[in-house]
């Protein structure tokens, strides 16, 4: 494990399972952000290709600012846990293996949570292929000709109905994950994103695109079956946390 001179402003988790091909395209870019003082979390899941010698290679390269974990295939859950057990950053984000983060994004994402005095900050998706063609957009404000959004989360429950549960679109307050975890199931964003929005005060809208979501044919979400009826048990809990 990397010894730190100071700790980290921000602390992204990056769970790898077999995505050796996208790697270091995801890596490079949190590598290259404009924001410096940060670590990158790496945790490979039992991936079973080239991933965990990918992870090595960028690890000796960058000591300073990547700490990695191997674990038996355990879930994208089980992955950022750990990430988040370890992680000494003041804010927490998180980005999947396969996609990719503008240079700006989490520089932009931690001057508008610190200035606004937010819990989280978010920023908008684009939607893509393999082959970079873009498939669709996310726009996470209501307000599209706004650049940035606050949003009170005490009096503007509208935004529970029009806000996507991505935990990879965030920056969040550190603290918001004192007492909550991922949950083992499919579609884990729901269940643990929407939980944490019942217990903060303020959040940022950018209306910018900083997130690549590389939609794979070969992914979980994509290739749905019966498990994906996870979605229910994810929304079972965000109501039993609201009650």
């Amino acid at each position: 494990m990397t010894v730190y001179n100071k700790k980290p402003i921000i602390s992204v988790i990056v769970p790898v399972y077999n995505t050796g091909k996208y790697l270091s395209k995801c890596i490079n870019s949190i590598i290259n952000q404009k924001i410096k003082n940060i670590e990158i979390i790496l945790i490979n899941d039992g991936s079973t290709d080239n991933s965990f010698n990918i992870l090595l290679n960028y690890f000796i390269k960058f000591p300073n600012i990547i700490k990695i974990f191997n674990i038996k295939h355990a879930g994208i859950s089980k992955a950022r846990n750990i990430g988040l057990k370890y992680a000494q950053g003041l804010y927490i984000g998180f980005v999947d293996s396969d996609d990719w983060i503008e240079q700006d994004m989490y520089y932009n994402m931690l001057r508008n949570i610190v200035m606004y005095n937010s819990d989280i900050s978010i920023c908008n998706i684009i939607k893509e292929d393999e082959y970079g063609n873009i498939i669709s957009k996310i726009i996470e404000s209501n307000h599209e000709t706004d650049s940035i959004n606050v949003i009170n989360m005490k009096t503007d429950f509208s935004i529970f109905g029009n806000l996507s549960l991505f935990a990879c679109n965030k920056l969040f307050k550190r603290k918001l994950f004192k007492n909550i975890i991922f949950f083992d199931i499919i579609f884990e964003d729901i269940a643990t994103i929407g939980s944490i929005l019942l217990s903060v005060k303020k959040i940022v809208i950018i209306n910018n695109y900083y997130y690549h979501y590389i939609k794979r044919k070969n992914s979980i979400t994509y290739n749905c079956n019966k498990n994906c009826l996870d979605i229910y048990k994810s929304i079972d809990i965000v109501k039993k946390n609201f009650i």
